[in-house]
This record gives C-alpha cells, structure tokens and sequence, in this order.
C-alpha cells in the first residue's frame, strides 16, 4: 500500500477553510495554493507524474493515521487536518513508501529488543561459523594449515599469503556481521526493514560535510585517548592480544600494487564499514533505545560493546569514542548511510596512507603507540567535534520542530 496522491475537488473548500486547525499546528491562515507554492508544489489535486516537482502532496485517511506517523521516517509536513484525516507534504523520494498491512499501531506487533538482540547475537555466530569454514576450506585447497597460518604471518609474507589472509578476514566478517545483521533485520522487520534500518533515505549535504570534518577531527582525539589508554594497568595477556592483532594489521596493509590496495579497501573500507554499522547502529543502538527510552545512553552502550567486540583492550578508549560519534552521527542524521560513510572514509584514509606513505604513516594511526600525546592536535580535534556535534544537534532540533 502506497500514501494516495491522488484527492477529491469536493475537498477544495475543506482545505481554504481551515485556517483554525493549520494555525495549531504552527501554520499561518493560507490557501492551499500558497502553502503548496511554497513548498513547490505544482498542483495538488492531480497525480504528481503529470507535473515536474521536488515534492507531493499525500492525503492520509483518519483510520491511517496512527499507523502512518508511527511508521514514517521523515517529518510529516501537516498543512491541511480535516475531519477524515491530514494532507501532508513529503520530499518526492518517498512517493511509493510502502505501509503496513495492519491498521493497529505497529509498535503492538515488535518483538522485544531483547530477543531482537539475542537473535542477532546467534546469526552473528551461525554467520561466523560458515564464514570460518568456508575460508577453512579454502586455505586447505592452497595446502595451507587452515587459518591457524594467520597466527603465523610475518611481515616478509608472499603476496598470495597476504591475499589469503585478508580473504581469511573478508569472509567471515562479511558472514557474520552483514549477513547477521540483515537476517535479524528481515525476520523482524520484513517488508520494512529498510526504513527499521533507516537505510531509505539519503543524509543531506550538511549532515555529509559535518560528517567529513569529523573523520578529520576524530584522528589527533584517538590518538591522544590512545596514549591515555596506554597509561592505565592493563592485564599482559590483554597487551599481548592487542600486539597480535597489530602484527596481523601491519602483514595486511603492507602493499605493493593498486590490486592489494583496492582488496584492502573493501574488506577493511566497504565490508567492516557496512556489516559493522548495520549490527551497532542499525539494531543495536536502536534496541537499546526501546529498552532504556534514552537516546545518549543508548549511544554510550553501543559503543562500549563496538569497542569490546574487537577484543584490542589497549586501544578500548579510542574506539569507543568512534563508535559514540558514529552513534551522535546517526541520532542526528537520522540515516545509517551517514556512519556508514563515515566509518569507510576512517578505515579507508587509514588504508590508503600506508599505500602511499608506508611505515610513515603509522604516526597519523589512531591505534599505534606513541611516547607522549600531541595535545594541541588533541585539543583542536575536540573543539572541532564539539562545533560539529552542537551544528548537527541544533540541525536535528529543527528537523524535528
């Protein structure tokens, strides 16, 4: 079912004589023709293929309307309530949104956030599983020792080693956080699921450029936190864990041709940036949020459990402040396709200066350890995230205002 374009003349007079209820509701006492020309609308009661413009005019029937406002992502422009129900204004882009078959409120028939979540925990691990085997397998078939040869990987790797090993780490990433993540999403979400993930629509320029300043600030604020991190009494085996993982991370983005570089980009760029915002911001930022029905807080324990998935403890504090950023990011964009984008350019930036700078670039690396911080770059980078974030903040307010 698709929101009606299409609306009776008889409803004319209805619509030029209520200036009571359009003042109500924030509006001004206008005709139809003038809100609508404002908006640039051309015509509202005809089909909007017979005319060029940047939005429509929708008419919502009154038994609708619950289920419509619960349903819809993007602010519902009212101009018009009448008695059978409201004309609203809406972006041409959501012109053939699908609604839900039933006419009670869709909030009665969600899941609880907890099965949700522990449903996404299981895929991830039935995802993992397939993924490992399947990778197995194919190590196997190059005469390798499965993937117990990526505990073994140095630095003078071949470059079929090093392919091996970053489809080693493509494949089960891929399995369990994407393939996860859009398992949950269909089984709970059906045909929805694309605006429950808020994958529909598109941020808009703004949110986009805030977003590229903050990759940019994010870099000097994680490593300052690093080195903070470093300073706390950490378990050795935690320490040794994090120089394992270092290790590996030096093998995979050692490159010498734009073949390896373009493989690097779309298992540590496309697939991590995508399969990772999907599980932390898609599902479960937005759970958390339906258990504690506060937004920030839902934000901070997303990104606690995003830092301590990737089981590098010495470096907890850096991550965990990129995971709350790319929490804020989709709060106030209202878009998973912003952290996604943000999450690709972080770990492709990364990727693409040891390309070109080598070993060089490990001091622009958020996780490499340094001896003392550099605190005005530090402090700059913060004062930049704390100017984004109110920008993006009062940016939200407004949208919804």
């Amino acid at each position: 079912m698709v929101l009606n374009t299409t609306t009776q003349r008889n409803n004319d007079t209805t619509i030029a004589t209520a200036p009571t209820q359009r003042q109500a509701l924030g509006h001004s006492a206008r005709s139809a023709e003038d809100v609508v020309s404002s908006y640039r609308c051309v015509v509202v009661f005809k089909r909007f293929g017979e005319a060029e413009s940047n939005y429509f005019v929708a008419f919502i029937p009154k038994r609708r309307l619950t289920v419509v406002l619960d349903w819809f992502p993007a602010k519902l422009d009212i101009f018009s309530p009448i008695d059978q129900g409201l004309y609203v204004i809406l972006p041409k882009k959501y012109m053939d949104y699908p609604l839900p078959d039933s006419e009670s409120p869709a909030k009665s028939q969600e899941a609880s956030p907890w099965i949700v979540l522990l449903c996404l925990v299981a895929f991830m691990l039935v995802g993992l599983i397939l993924g490992s085997m399947l990778i197995n397998a194919l190590l196997l078939a190059q005469g390798l020792d499965g993937l117990s040869f990526l505990g073994n990987m140095k630095e003078d790797a071949s470059l079929q080693q090093r392919n091996l090993a970053r489809w080693a780490n493509l494949f089960p990433h891929l399995f369990a956080f994407t393939g996860g993540a859009l398992a949950v999403a269909l089984i709970f979400f059906r045909r929805s699921w694309l605006q429950k993930l808020q994958l529909r629509h598109w941020p808009n320029w703004m949110f986009i450029a805030a977003g590229v300043l903050f990759v940019l600030a994010i870099f000097p604020v994680a490593q300052t936190s690093y080195w903070l991190n470093q300073q706390l009494p950490l378990p050795m085996w935690m320490k040794d864990m994090e120089k394992s993982a270092n290790e590996l991370v030096k093998v995979l983005l050692h490159m010498d041709s734009p073949a390896e570089l373009l493989l690097n980009l779309l298992t540590v760029g496309v697939v991590a940036a995508l399969g990772e915002e999907l599980v932390f911001r898609g599902i479960v930022q937005q759970q958390m949020n339906k258990v504690f029905k506060n937004p920030i807080l839902s934000i901070w324990i997303t990104a606690i459990i995003f830092s301590a998935i990737h089981m590098q403890f010495v470096g907890f504090l850096p991550r965990m402040i990129l995971g709350a950023g790319l929490g804020y990011l989709f709060y106030w964009s209202r878009s998973l396709w912003l952290p996604i984008l943000v999450h690709f350019l972080f770990n492709s930036l990364q990727v693409v200066a040891y390309y070109f700078l080598g070993e060089k670039a490990e001091q622009f690396s958020p996780d490499q350890a340094i001896d003392s911080p550099n605190w005005l770059g530090g402090t700059l980078g913060l004062v930049i995230l704390i100017v984004v974030g109110y920008y993006m903040s009062r940016l939200h307010k407004q949208q919804n205002s």
